[in-house]
């Protein structure tokens, strides 16, 4: 055995370090070499190569750059050529080191000093640590996800259960759009509900349904909880829940029958009941401000209130015996001063009659030309005859009624009619209503806008009894706006929320979730088979597992499982006794009929698919990559893996294409770690990166470069150009 001059070796600048190291599951699988290829160049002082010979070699792994503890020592005799050293480190003593730890390698040649500076090892050989896979798909066993420490947290069995080291919590069904819930099944059987609900087979409510809002609620009910003697269709409590309003059988107070009855804003003041059948007739009529003051009044007895100043164009006639005029100071007039002197006979010609108050002012002025002005309240005992047109106005001179030979017309500010009652016995009203007395219908009845009419009353008499023909059930809010509708087509319109404690029950139809442009967000139905379908325009979640009544249920069919986004394929799962495919990414990507254990992680495009041939074939992504030899055979070339880039082929057993471009690996255990148009075609072969390079040989190996070749058993290239 050769030795070289005492101190005068040296460690070449570049070490290249390969680790072939593969991890399956599978009892069939090769087992991980658990040894580092180590390359090094020897030169003498001058630095020229070492003659070529046989070298006693130690190899040692310290825990520190200098000093520390050796943790591992083995002796070889290795066969050096010009300068050039290739061993196996572990093929004497094994390495039972966890790697989980930075470690430094000594070299010591024949009796010389160990060498310095020590060297750190790269990361490459702590792929020994993989004994304790993340992710294990085993014969049979699923999918096993294991922590970095190897323990198993989550595991997919091929019989359809699952296990999971941490807490799974399933409280209901959510439907989440961009991490917003639109709607919860909870399992204490309540519901929660951001849009419009629709019911095509309609809604049961055995206790009360509630639509609330900003300024009280309306609640459908059986019982008045004020008046438990009587019952109640519907109420509407204020934002205090004070009771305002509703549709009864019995008056809020007094219990007498009612079909309607309500509360004005004023707190404790009733606006109105409609008794059963109520005549009109002597009731009055009166005119109040939108503030609710009574501006004019024509009361049942003939008399009238006026709060501001009328005028009346064809004068004033009192009639009847001891009628006359009462002024505002308790002074009254019954019959005209007399003319002539002292001896007024009534008649002014060409002369206004003007009435002063104590201070001088006008208070009633008669003028020559028909016209007449009062300055405060007058009262007519035997009514007005009006010739042509009697307009009254306010105290700035706006016109509020006129009555003219067709009857009486009520305007707005804008002189714009709003109310007329005309001498045929019609009137026309443009907004609401309000009769103290009630209506009662002698003629025809009713006749609603779209042309429908109603001649009796629903079971007869004032009371409601649930039942509208042709007409949509609308409930308004204090605030004027709809709360809750349900039309006469079936569908219903909620503010609200909704709480439905039986549950929902859709019949031959979908249920429709929509967003808050009215867009279809999530629909639940039926396909063309008859099988369950959910559809979603946007991202769908689900929990751990779907609760029905308390029950939780999984997913258990002979047929593959499929989960489309935007209506595209996003992942297929293929059952399989041997072990189930797991196929994501494009939905052209895909695992030869027959085969198992495949896996597809993503990648693929249009007519770029990635493609898994053999059992156990594994293509992590990219597109246009295989593993396996694409032979008809599914047990040929298993265990074949490609980790990505495009146009790699793994088509040996046990091959490995780590990445990059139109590399391929068809030698039995041979790898490929990268670069562009790499070939290892021998078994156990390797080259480790670069281009153009064609590792042979068995256990042949090249570390980079471009264009160099590797035949012979055993050669190695570390790199350049070939």
């Amino acid at each position: 055995m050769k030795r070289p001059n005492a101190l005068s070796l040296y460690l070449s600048a570049t070490i290249a370090i390969f680790v072939i190291s593969l991890v399956t599951a599978s009892s069939a699988h090769a087992q991980v070499p658990q040894t580092i290829s180590y390359q090094a160049a020897l030169t003498d002082a001058n630095g020229d190569a070492i003659a070529s010979g046989n070298y006693a070699l130690t190899f040692t792994l310290y825990d520190a750059a200098e000093g520390g503890s050796a943790l591992w020592t083995e002796q070889q005799e290795a066969f050096i050529e010009r300068g050039l050293m290739h061993v196996l480190l572990g093929e004497v003593e094994p390495l039972s080191l966890a790697f989980d730890a930075p470690y430094w390698l000594g070299i010591k040649v024949g009796e010389e000093s160990e060498m310095t500076p020590r060297i750190a090892l790269s990361s490459a050989p702590y792929a020994l640590s993989a004994r304790s896979p993340l992710l294990e798909i085993g014969d049979g066993a699923g999918l096993t996800i294991r922590d970095q420490n190897g323990d198993v947290t989550h595991a997919l069995g091929a019989d359809g259960s699952s296990a999971h080291a941490g807490q799974v919590t399933a409280t209901g069904f959510h439907v989440v759009v961009d991490g917003d819930t639109l709607i919860s099944f909870n399992a204490d059987g309540t519901s929660y509900h951001t849009g419009l609900e629709e019911y095509a087979g309609g809604i049961l409510v055995h206790d009360e349904l509630v639509v609330a809002g900003d300024d009280g609620e309306v609640i459908i009910g059986e019982a008045n909880p004020e008046n438990p003697t009587g019952e109640i269709g519907v109420r509407v409590n204020d934002a205090d829940g004070e009771l305002v309003g509703g549709l009864n059988r019995r008056d809020l107070d007094t219990g007498q029958t009612i079909g309607v009855a309500g509360r004005a804003t004023k707190e404790g003041d009733l606006a109105g009941y409609f008794y059963g059948d109520v005549e009109i007739e002597g009731g009055g009529l009166y005119i109040l401000s939108p503030d609710g003051d009574t501006l004019t009044a024509f009361y049942p007895d003939g008399t009238s209130y006026h709060s501001a100043l009328e005028e009346y164009a064809g004068g004033i006639k009192i009639s009847g015996s001891g009628n006359g005029i009462e002024f505002a100071d308790g002074t009254s007039i019954t019959t005209a001063p007399t003319g002539g002197g002292a001896a007024f006979d009534g008649v002014l010609q060409g002369t206004d009659l003007v009435i002063k108050d104590a201070q001088g002012n006008e208070t009633i002025r008669l003028n020559s030309d028909g016209t007449s002005f009062h300055a405060g309240q007058e009262r007519f005992a035997g009514g007005i005859v009006v010739d042509e047109e009697l307009i009254m106005l306010d105290s700035e001179g706006r016109q509020l009624f006129q009555v003219t030979e067709d009857g009486i017309v009520l305007v707005d500010e804008q002189n714009f009619p709003v109310t007329m009652f005309n001498r045929d016995g019609t009137s026309y009203h443009l907004g609401e209503e309000t009769f103290a007395g009630g209506i009662k219908l002698t003629g025809d009845g009713i006749e609603f806008a779209d042309g429908t009419s109603m001649t009796t009353a629903p079971t007869g008499g004032s009371e409601f009894d649930g039942t509208l023909v042709g007409k949509d059930l609308i409930m308004v809010g204090l605030d004027g706006e709809t709360a809750f509708r349900v039309n006469t087509d079936g569908t219903s319109y909620h503010y609200g929320l909704e709480t439905f404690y039986d549950g929902i029950n859709v019949d031959d139809s979908e249920l429709v979730i929509v967003n808050e442009n009215g867009d279809a967000a999530v629909t639940i139905g039926m396909d063309e088979e008859g099988s369950g379908r959910i559809h979603s325009t946007g991202s769908l979640r689900l929990g751990n597992s779907i609760v029905i009544d308390g029950v939780a249920h999984t997913i258990d069919s002979d047929d593959p499982l499929e989960i489309l986004v935007a209506g595209l394929r996003a992942l297929r799962l293929e059952p399989h006794t041997t072990s189930p495919n797991v196929i994501g990414g494009h939905r052209d990507n895909a695992v030869t009929a027959g085969a198992f254990g495949g896996t597809i992680g993503g990648g693929g495009a249009n007519g770029s698919s990635n493609t898994a041939t053999d059992n156990y074939g594994t293509v992590a992504g990219g597109f246009l990559n295989r593993a396996g030899d694409n032979t008809g055979a599914t047990d040929s070339a298993p265990f074949a893996t490609v980790g990505g880039g495009e146009l790699n082929i793994a088509s040996g057993e046990s091959a490995t294409v780590a990445g990059g471009n139109n590399n391929t690996a068809s030698g039995n255990g041979a790898t490929v770690g990268g670069g562009g148009t790499n070939q290892a075609d021998g078994s156990d072969a390797t080259v480790a990166g670069g281009a153009n390079n064609n590792a042979s040989g068995f256990e042949a190996a090249i570390g980079g470069g471009s264009s160099n070749t590797a035949s012979a058993g055993g050669a190695s290239v570390a790199g350049g150009q070939g």
